[in-house]
């Protein structure tokens, strides 16, 4: 993780009275299940993680991975503190041992089953002692981590089905990336496009020299692949004639007053590569019948034909604490055949993946961090304005957190209390019963 001057530790700007569900989730939503690293990191040796501001160690027993709070419910030591190679003082065992006094605890449900320090007949087991555990699923070789205090729902719930879909190709990768969740899943979808990635590699092929988009028209869709915040691609900016910028010969495009046509590519580039037949465009096509772009709980951004056509693209912002996220990636692609999906894993790997989710994905990490100095230095979380269209998205985006994010949002909480009262209602029925039985008596 990257230093940066202005922590959560530092920060003196005073905090207005949060407004809701949205404004209260620095450190995530925890009901859900978050993706949160590849399934061959894990190993027998402990290995130290940070999610939603909780310390866990995940290791592997027996093939399979398990997690805990790294955190001895003795001292406090941390259980990924290695004192051996594997930390792993009885081979064999699904067990793991702190490095202090050797108390060791079964992975499975976090019971303290002994304590080397103190013998074979130490009275600590007995007293019932665990260490906090979280359920842990692997699905398409991403381990996924269920924070909550609540039963976890099933992990498909929470997972995309074309992440899930057998004929699928996936592949994914992760990286730290300084700010905080909650303004990297504001970036998306929002007319920054042709500023923040205006010098990206992938750009400079295209007749994209003078067209800003206006972002796209935002509302709610329950679809197959999840529920969120739907957007539709861009709007182009029309000309004076009511034309759109796409349908005139290049450098026709309608002028800023008093400051010309703007371009987003320098006047080298368009020379270079501005006759070059552009490649073709794959906005508004569908794949696997999906169109549009999606913003959904617990934070995760759904975009097709990304970083090219014919890839559904998904990104995680799973937090790690108030000033840092995981930043996971997932991308699927459905090939024909063994060699189409050779022809598929090249382009991923020597360019779809170097000039989208690694170039042009970490001019939007930028922004990210930010945002986030803004929000640390001013406490001002409202900065939003209903006079932009920029910002529909994200207003659509907070209400719909406030509303529906499981566990905190208001529909959770009314339906939680909706449940409760039945529960109720339905004891009062048996209790009169017996009450009337008492008097017939």
């Amino acid at each position: 993780m990257s230093a940066e001057p202005t922590t959560m530790s530092a920060r003196k700007a005073p905090r207005p009275e949060p407004r809701g569900a949205y404004e209260e989730s620095e450190l995530g939503f925890r009901e859900y299940w978050y993706p949160v690293c590849m399934s061959g990191e894990v190993t027998e040796t402990p290995k130290p993680f940070k999610f939603l501001g909780d310390p866990v160690v995940m290791v592997k027993r027996d093939g399979e991975i398990y997690a805990l709070k790294d955190e001895c419910p003795h001292r406090g030591t941390a259980l990924s503190l290695v004192n051996t190679r594997k930390n792993l003082e009885f081979p064999g065992t699904p067990t793991i041992s702190c490095a202090y006094h050797g108390w060791t605890y079964d992975v499975r449900d976090g019971k303290c089953v002994a304590v080397i320090s103190e013998g074979p007949d130490s009275p600590v087991p007995d007293a019932n002692i665990r260490a906090k555990t979280y359920p842990i699923e692997v699905r398409r070789g991403i381990v996924w981590i269920w924070m909550g205090n609540g039963k976890p729902v099933p992990v498909e719930d929470d997972i995309p089905n074309l992440i899930l879909d057998p004929k699928a190709v996936v592949h994914g990768f992760y990286r730290t990336k300084w700010g905080n969740w909650r303004f990297h899943a504001e970036n998306v979808a929002a007319g920054h496009a042709q500023m923040v990635h205006k010098s990206t590699l992938r750009l400079w092929f295209g007749r994209q020299t003078g067209t800003p988009t206006l972002p796209p028209h935002t509302g709610y869709d329950e679809g197959h692949d999840g529920s969120g915040i739907s957007a539709n691609i861009g709007r182009r900016l029309s000309n004076a004639d009511g034309s759109t910028p796409s349908a005139l010969p290049p450098g026709q495009y309608k002028p800023y007053p008093g400051l010309g046509i703007w371009h987003n590519r320098p006047k080298w580039q368009r020379f270079l590569f501005g006759k070059l037949p552009p490649p073709p465009t794959p906005y508004g096509r569908e794949v696997q019948g999906i169109r549009s772009m999606k913003l959904m709980l617990p934070g995760l951004f759904r975009v097709p034909n990304f970083p090219n056509t014919g890839y559904m693209y998904y990104e995680w912002y799973v937090p790690v604490d108030e000033d840092h996220y995981i930043y996971m990636q997932i991308m699927t692609f459905w090939p024909k055949n063994a060699l189409d999906r050779l022809r598929w894993e090249l382009k991923y790997f020597f360019w779809d993946r170097p000039t989208g989710p690694v170039l042009f994905n970490n001019q939007d990490a930028a922004m990210v961090a930010a945002t986030t100095k803004y929000y640390n230095r001013t406490g001002n979380m409202r900065y939003l304005t209903k006079v932009s269209p920029n910002d529909e998205i994200d207003w659509h985006w907070r209400e719909y957190c406030d509303e529906f994010a499981r566990g905190v949002g208001t529909a959770f909480k009314k339906r939680a209390v909706e449940d409760e009262g039945a529960a109720i209602i339905e004891e009062e029925p048996a209790e009169a019963a017996v009450a009337g039985g008492g008097a017939g008596d």
